[in-house]
C-alpha cells in the first residue's frame, strides 16, 4: 500500500509502516529527524521537505498517489486552547 504521511518530522510513523511493508513517503517543511531522505523514484520510503500540498501535487504528477493518507498538523492550530 502506498502511504502518504503529512506534517511528520519524527519519522516514527513513516518507519513503523514500512516495516509493516508499506511504501511511505512522510513531508514536512522542517527535515526529519531520522535524515531519511527523498526516495529514489519512489522505490523506498523516505521523507520529502516542502509544502505538503504542493508535494501532493508533484507526486501525482509524477505517477505516483497514495492509498492512505495522515495528517499531523501541529496541535496548537487544532484547539481552541491556544486562543489567548
Amino acid at each position: 500500500m502506498r502511504v502518504f504521511i503529512g506534517m511528520e518530522t519524527s519519522g516514527e510513523v513513516r518507519s513503523r509502516l514500512a516495516t509493516l511493508g508499506h511504501h511511505v513517503i512522510s513531508c514536512d517543511i522542517l527535515p526529519s529527524e531520522d535524515n531519511a531522505s527523498l526516495p529514489t523514484k519512489y522505490g523506498r520510503s523516505g521523507h520529502i521537505i516542502g509544502d505538503v500540498f504542493e508535494t501532493l501535487e508533484w507526486l501525482h504528477s509524477e505517477g505516483w498517489w497514495p492509498d492512505a493518507a495522515l495528517f499531523h498538523p501541529t496541535c496548537t492550530y487544532l484547539t481552541g486552547s491556544a486562543e489567548w
